[in-house]
């Protein structure tokens, strides 16, 4: 749900305010009660909340799996080459694994 700071000045008495709420509307002055004051800023606060897809997942998986692996081998160098891999679908991302 998109949620704005709408910023205020009331042409009548010069007064200033802020108003947070779902949508950029004109409001009432509080301090001489002149209506309809149109904001003259609204700053967006809403928060996208991105959810994980299966390929995300799967690709957390399979870098938890090699990195498990890794510190078990013995003799490992530490300047070992790093090769890039590329996850399938949409949103792929350049991730490199040792």
């Amino acid at each position: 749900m998109a949620w704005f700071r709408n910023h205020y000045v009331c042409i009548a008495c010069d007064g200033h305010w802020i108003a947070e709420g779902s949508e950029v509307a004109e409001a009432d002055c509080p301090h001489c009660r002149a209506y309809d004051v149109t904001a003259y800023r609204s700053d967006d606060l809403s928060v996208l909340i991105a959810t994980e897809t299966s390929t995300e997942k799967a690709l957390v998986a399979a870098l938890k799996a090699t990195a498990t692996k890794m510190r078990g081998k013995a003799g490992g160098s530490a300047g070992s080459k790093m090769r890039p891999i590329r996850a399938k679908g949409r949103g792929a991302a350049r991730v490199a694994v040792h």
